[in-house]
């Protein structure tokens, strides 16, 4: 999927960021590289800079450095939040002097995550650094917003410190945002048109295009239900509700194949068990029946080892046998001993 585009226009250039804040082994993400490449000939130009932002945030490292490029470039910059705002993300949505957030958006902010493995000293070194990051994203929070340090802390320290979805009314009442955007018909237009870039399955990991298939085809399914005679899609609260109602029923389809397939894993894992047990059970029976079989073959043997007079004992009449002479002989003594019965 391609996550970063830029489109020009004769009055303003928009820029938009979608997905992942840095690339991962799945995804190219947004980089500054990536952002510098785009804006290369934008940056000398007097043209003004829209950069849409629908994006859960990613690495803080690329997103302090798309802000700090984006300053550069003055008051011309605005800044509009789609969809969800998070995290890194939020970061570069402060680079605009003007900042606009969609009525159905949310804007998320917290402290910083990171992984690390090491001795205490590696991990003293992690919080150091962490506590840093987090007091420079307050710095820009409370830059841009012109609000009290205190409260951004708070805010970034909800739900132990994951922070808190903020709707538009509260982004306008922390500063985060400077006006709220109005759905128009252009607005439409730019849905679509992102609906058409985003939807390729073929460059997109099969679970993320479940959600994205999903999405689009509750998008689609409101718009084409509430869709004005002009044709232009209006987010009002039923048409807000009816998209919601439709993700979720999508969410309960991929939840309830999500459950069959882990039901057929334990019936095939338990297939498995009791296949591995069968074969076990199998192999002891085959096991002692072979040692049966060698027993037996150790005892006969030691009966042919046995003068031919014993053979009164196997079922001859022994009243017009002899019985003297055989059972002195040292090898019936030893026969007897080795099959432990007495003479």
């Amino acid at each position: 999927m391609k996550v970063f585009n830029i489109i020009e226009n004769p009055g303003d250039v928009t820029v938009e960021i979608q997905g992942e804040i840095g690339g991962s082994w799945w995804s190219d993400g947004v980089t500054l590289n990536s952002v510098k490449q785009q804006l290369g000939n934008v940056a000398s130009t007097k043209k003004n800079v829209i950069v849409k932002i629908n994006s859960l945030g990613g690495d803080v490292d690329e997103a302090l450095a798309i802000y700090e490029l984006l300053l550069t470039m003055g008051d011309r910059v605005t800044t509009e939040c789609y969809g969800r705002c998070a995290s890194a993300a939020t970061i570069i949505a402060m680079a605009g002097a003007t900042r606009k957030m969609s009525r159905y958006a949310l804007f998320l902010i917290h402290k910083c995550w990171s992984g690390v493995v090491g001795n205490e000293n590696v991990l003293e070194e992690e919080l150091e650094a962490q506590r840093a990051i987090n007091s420079r994203l307050v710095s820009i929070y409370t830059d841009r917003t012109g609000g009290k340090k205190e409260d951004i802390e708070a805010l970034m320290e909800r739900n132990n410190g994951d922070g808190a979805w903020l709707n538009t009314d509260e982004c306008l009442q922390y500063g985060f945002i400077t006006e709220e955007i109005t759905a128009t018909a252009a607005d439409s237009d730019y849905l679509k048109t992102r609906i058409q870039n985003m939807f390729n399955l073929k460059n997109r990991p099969m679970k993320k295009s479940i959600m994205t298939y999903a999405a689009i085809a509750a998008l689609l399914a409101v718009q084409e239900l509430d869709a004005n005679k002009e044709g232009a899609f209006l987010m009002d609260d039923d048409t807000l509700k009816k998209l919601n109602d439709e993700l979720q029923n999508k969410q309960n389809e991929i939840d309830t194949l999500k459950s069959q397939k882990k039901a057929a894993e334990n019936a095939k894992a338990t297939a498995e068990s009791e296949k591995a047990a069968a074969e076990t059970a199998k192999a002891d029976a085959e096991a002692a029946k072979k040692a049966a079989e060698d027993r037996v073959s150790e005892l006969k043997n030691l009966l042919d080892k046995i003068p031919a007079a014993t053979n009164s004992v196997l079922g001859k009449d022994t009243k017009t046998e002899d019985k003297t002479g055989w059972t002195d002989s040292e090898s019936y003594k030893k026969a007897c001993a080795q099959l432990g019965v007495e003479e």
